[in-house]
């Protein structure tokens, strides 16, 4: 499984004491990417997903959504994806999420995470 979500960093590393976006002025922010890829064996006594215990790998960096897919790519299928049985993305809802999922992993079951867009949307 792959998931993925982008959440906008400071440019500066050091942000205590400094003001916030300044209205009708340019967010100094940069979207910093992050994805996980991991396996899934097992289930509860419910059928619920039972992350397999120390298989994720993490990637992430501030770069464009188009460096950030083969990143992902390149992690998953390092970690074995085309043996994969059942492939699936995860992802928060983002439009570039699902245009990367579409172009690297076409095969794969795609699923919003409702967690994310419900607490980015549902306000």
């Amino acid at each position: 499984m792959c998931w993925w979500t982008g959440s906008k960093s400071p440019s500066f590393s050091e942000t205590q004491g400094r003001s916030g976006r300044t209205e009708g002025q340019r967010a100094r922010t940069r979207e910093c990417k992050l994805g996980c890829v991991f396996t899934q064996t097992t289930v509860d006594h419910e059928g619920g997903a039972i992350r397999d215990s120390d298989s994720t790998t993490y990637v992430g960096a501030i770069e464009t959504a188009e460096e950030f897919g083969f990143r992902i790519y390149s992690e998953a299928w390092r970690r074995g994806w085309d043996w994969a049985k059942l492939k699936v993305v995860i992802g928060d809802g983002a439009v570039w999420i699902w245009n990367l999922a579409h172009q690297h992993f076409p095969d794969a079951i795609q699923i919003v995470d409702l967690i994310m867009p419900g607490n980015i949307y549902g306000k």
